[in-house]
C-alpha cells in the first residue's frame, strides 16, 4: 500500500485528497493542516508524520515549502509541491534525497511546462517556446478589472509585482511583470488580452537556454484588466506596498467559483527536413468538473498526475527534478490527466 501525505487541506490540498480517495483507493492518504491545530512548522511534528509517508504533498503557503522539502529529503520521501516561489524552488535544487523532489507541479508553474516540452519533441531545432494562461471568472463583467479571487491574492500581487524570467536570443534574462503586453490574444474563440507574469514559466525558460531563441510565459485576463492594474501598481506605487495591495484587494475583489482557466501554448520549429512548424495547445477549462472550481481541478490534477507517474515507477530521478523533465507518456496516461486532454492541435 502507497502511504502519501498530504500538507494542507485548503481547496487545492481538499480537492486533491477527495481524488485520491475515488481513484486511488488502495492508498493510504492522510491529511493534516495547520488550521486544525497540526503544527507543520515544528520540525519534530513534521518528522513524525513523514516518517509514516512514502511520499508527501505539499500544499502549504510557500514559507512553509523549505521545512518539509529539507525533512522529506533527509528521510527519503518523494516530494511534491504547488508552488510558484523561485527562491523556495533554487534551494530545493540543492537538497540532497534518495527519492525524487518536484516542486512546481500543478497548473503553472507545472503541467504547462509538461505539455510544451511535448510540443518540443521530435523537433530537429526549437525556435519559439510561449505560454499562456489565465483563470478567469466566466463573466467577465463583474467589475472595470474583469477579474474575481480564484485563488491566492498573496499570489496575485507577488504574479504582479515581481519579475518574469524570459529567454530571449537565447540567453535568460529578466523583465518587469506587466511589461510585453498583448491587448488581443484569441484562446477557444475567445479574446483576451496578455502580460508578463512572475512564476508561472518555473524553469522552463532556464531549461532552453542556449536551445531556443524564445520562451516565454504571459497571464491572460479579460481586455482593459491590465492597464488598470499598471495604475494601481505604478502610478498608485501599490508594488511598494505589497501588504496594503493585498488587504485591497481581498476586500475589493469578489469570491469566484463559477470560473473559466484559459491554457495557450505555441511551439514553433523546424522538423529533420527543415520544415518550419508550429505545435499548438489550447483548451479552456470549466468549473463543470465534479462539482469543484476550474482553478482546483486543474491544479489538483496537475500535481496529481505526476504523483501516479511516479508511484507507478515512470519518476525514478533522485533530488530535484523539472517538470520538463518529468514523463509526457506516463502523466498522460494517468486518469487524473482527463481535464487536460483535449486542447492539442486546436
Amino acid at each position: 500500500m502507497t502511504h502519501i501525505a498530504v500538507f494542507g487541506l485548503g481547496h487545492i490540498g481538499t480537492s486533491l485528497v477527495r481524488r485520491l480517495h475515488a481513484v486511488r483507493p488502495q492508498w493510504h492518504v492522510r491529511g493534516s493542516d495547520l488550521r486544525t491545530g497540526q503544527n507543520l512548522t515544528d520540525p519534530d511534528t513534521v518528522r513524525r508524520r513523514l516518517s509514516q509517508a512514502e511520499v508527501v504533498i505539499d500544499c502549504l503557503p510557500y514559507m512553509h515549502n523549505p521545512l518539509i522539502a529539507a525533512t522529506a529529503a533527509e528521510l527519503g520521501v518523494a516530494y511534491f509541491n504547488l508552488t510558484e516561489d523561485v527562491r523556495n524552488a533554487a534551494a530545493m535544487a540543492q537538497l540532497t534525497s534518495s527519492a525524487p523532489i518536484v516542486p512546481q507541479c500543478g497548473l503553472a508553474p507545472g503541467m504547462v511546462s509538461v505539455l510544451a516540452q511535448h510540443l518540443t519533441e521530435g523537433l530537429a531545432s526549437v525556435e519559439d517556446i510561449t505560454v499562456m494562461v489565465g483563470a478567469l471568472p466566466r463573466t467577465p463583467t463583474l467589475n472595470r478589472l474583469g477579474y474575481g479571487v480564484t485563488w491566492s491574492v498573496e499570489g496575485l500581487v507577488n504574479e504582479y509585482c515581481g519579475d518574469a524570467y524570459v529567454l530571449r536570443d537565447g540567453a535568460l534574462t529578466t523583465v518587469r511583470a506587466l511589461d510585453g503586453y498583448e491587448p488581443q490574444v484569441d484562446v477557444a474563440g475567445v479574446t483576451l488580452e496578455a502580460a508578463y507574469t512572475a512564476g508561472g514559466i518555473g524553469t522552463l525558460a532556464e531549461s532552453w537556454a542556449g536551445r531556443a531563441h524564445s520562451v516565454a510565459y504571459k497571464t491572460l485576463r479579460y481586455p482593459g484588466h491590465f492597464p488598470f492594474f499598471r495604475i494601481l501598481r505604478d502610478d498608485l506605487h501599490l508594488s511598494q506596498h505589497a501588504d496594503v495591495m493585498t488587504t485591497w484587494l481581498r476586500a475589493a475583489l469578489p469570491t469566484i467559483t463559477d470560473d473559466i482557466v484559459y491554457m495557450r501554448i505555441d511551439v514553433t520549429g523546424r522538423t529533420a527536413d527543415h520544415t518550419p512548424t508550429t505545435r499548438t495547445y489550447r483548451h479552456a477549462l470549466t468549473s463543470d468538473h465534479d462539482g469543484e472550481t476550474a482553478i482546483q481541478t486543474s491544479t489538483a490534477c496537475g500535481v496529481l498526475c505526476v504523483v501516479d507517474a511516479y508511484v507507478h515507477g515512470a519518476v525514478t530521478g533522485r533530488g530535484f527534478l523539472r517538470q520538463e523533465e518529468l514523463p509526457y507518456a506516463a502523466i498522460a496516461h494517468s486518469p487524473f490527466f482527463a481535464p487536460y486532454r483535449e486542447g492539442f492541435g486546436g
